[in-house]
């Protein structure tokens, strides 16, 4: 067993059995300062003092024969032997934190779960019903930030993300949660007092663009098969010719405003429909490539967290018929 002294450095260590196995805590002294290249700034995150993470790497380096880290003027450097085992030990480091999590989460004393989601799916659809995960998964947080694009899962210390993508990464684990099927909407008082309008019609109100779907209307008019009506909305509502809004709920909040007409997923709209602040102009709708997908490591797919996370999402998406 292994005994620390007060000023955060170990006792000499031994070897265990036949086992080669240093301290954990001369690995990640190790791990923390090659990564940080400083010993001063690997102590920081560590809080520990400078020469307990000095102690503690050379430690590690007595124990295993060779010079893993070379001070220079400039800051640490890793050998070439170092630069090998720091690949290796960061996975392993990663791993037993992983481990230890999902089993902290098994037990119900600290589970957690880090996710990312694109930023209207959050606000409109996540969220309002997060409630309904707590009282199914009491014993876990979910810690929740927003982005676009693709994550790297690992390197940004998340264990899922909701994201838009035609394809999911083949290098990720991946369900379909369901796909961003739009219509035609806007504020009453943009029609004036009119009646609901034809394509033609709708051609002719300002139309709003979105940056994920810059042909949006184009496409949408010309799945209706109204060359007419195509003509007229490449003539005065390209992506070039209208306003643009790079996320859906900023589209929408444009539309509910008045600015003009928007093609928007239902999921964000019906409250507003609801409530009077939106009318759907027509059943036809524009169907992108890109749907919403969960991603997670291929091989963290019984991680307790996760799994639940994965059941629950995909049964409240069915449950709504997305």
């Amino acid at each position: 067993m292994l005994r620390f002294r007060p000023d955060g450095t170990t006792c000499p260590m031994k070897r265990i059995g036949r086992r080669n196995l240093p301290a954990i805590s001369n690995l990640i002294a190790f791990a923390t300062t090659a990564r940080l290249g400083s010993i001063t700034l690997a102590a920081r995150e560590m809080s520990l003092t400078q020469s307990a993470v000095s102690k503690q790497v050379s430690e590690l380096e007595s124990f295993v024969g060779l010079k893993l880290v070379e001070r220079t003027p400039n800051g640490v450097v890793t050998t070439v032997a170092g630069k090998e085992y720091l690949r290796r030990v960061t996975r392993i480091i990663d791993d037993l934190d992983d481990a230890t999590a999902d089993l902290m989460a098994m037990r119900g004393e600290a589970g957690s779960l880090n996710l990312s989601v694109v930023p209207s799916f959050a606000s409109f659809w996540l969220l309002p019903r997060l409630s309904d995960f707590a009282k199914s998964y009491p014993e876990i947080t979910l810690n929740i930030t927003t982005r676009t694009g693709i994550p790297d899962l690992n390197e940004e210390g998340l264990d899922v993300a909701i994201v838009t993508n035609a394809n999911p990464p083949a290098r990720y684990g991946s369900d379909l949660v369901m796909g961003l099927e739009s219509y035609p909407v806007c504020a009453p008082s943009l029609l004036n007092g009119k009646g609901m309008p034809s394509l033609a019609e709708i051609a002719e109100l300002p139309l709003l663009h979105q940056s994920l779907f810059p042909e949006a209307w184009s496409e949408f008019f010309r799945a209706q098969g109204d060359e007419a009506t195509l003509g007229k909305c490449q003539s005065k509502g390209s992506h070039l010719g209208g306003p643009r809004y790079s996320i859906l709920s900023l589209g929408f909040q444009a539309a509910v405003s008045g600015l003009g007409c928007a093609l928007l997923p239902d999921y964000l709209t019906e409250q507003a429909i609801e409530q009077g602040q939106l009318v759907k102009l027509s059943d036809a709708c524009f169907r992108p490539q890109q749907r919403y997908y969960l991603l997670y490591s291929p091989d963290r797919t019984e991680a307790p967290g996760i799994a639940a996370f994965r059941r629950w999402l995909l049964d409240a998406a069915a449950f709504q018929g997305l």
